[in-house]
């Protein structure tokens, strides 16, 4: 669905491909599949080691990058863009992620990159990872919001957009929308 929303597969088709590996031989093999890690209380890093020994390591560390708070964008007037991204590409280090450095911190409570322990995940209600740090300053300021007429639009502009985004991935999938 990410790839879908970000502009990738719909011209030139879908770049996933769904298969059941194990009731065919794959025309095709692969050294490694990258997926979203599951965060249940069971989660884990399972891998092959070179001599063939299956070996499983718990995570300790979740990073997380807070892009929602006090970030507005709009379709129109402004638009995410690929510069938006660079301080979370950054902060992310995928040249080294053993060198990965928080910015958050007691000295800094505004930074967006922040790391906790697996143990912290697994102490939230239901391992939730709907996790907040920053203050929201629209929480703060409600004297200085749009009028509701602006809102309303920016509102409609948005769920059109996702209408629009949503029609070309049921269109893809087959589903003749």
């Amino acid at each position: 669905m990410n790839l879908y929303l970000h502009g990738i597969g719909h011209e030139n088709g879908s770049p996933i491909h769904v298969d059941d590996a194990l009731a065919n031989k794959p025309s095709t093999t692969y050294d490694m599949v990258l997926t979203n890690p599951p965060f249940g209380k069971k989660s884990s890093v399972t891998y092959i080691t070179e001599a063939g020994e299956v070996k499983r390591e718990a995570q300790t560390v979740v990073w997380f990058y807070d892009y929602r708070t006090n970030i507005h964008h709009t379709l129109k007037q402004n638009p995410l863009t690929r510069a938006d991204l660079d301080a979370f590409v950054a902060c992310f280090n995928p040249a080294n992620r053993f060198e990965r450095a928080a910015t958050w911190g007691e000295g800094n409570g505004d930074g967006r990159w922040r790391a906790y322990t697996l143990d912290d995940i697994l102490a939230r209600d239901k391992v939730n990872l709907d996790i907040f740090w920053l203050r929201d300053e629209s929480l703060e300021d409600t004297d200085n919001l749009p009028d509701p007429d602006v809102l309303a639009e920016e509102i409609v502009e948005e769920l059109e957009a996702a209408l629009v985004q949503f029609r070309l991935v049921a269109e893809d999938v087959g589903a003749g929308v």
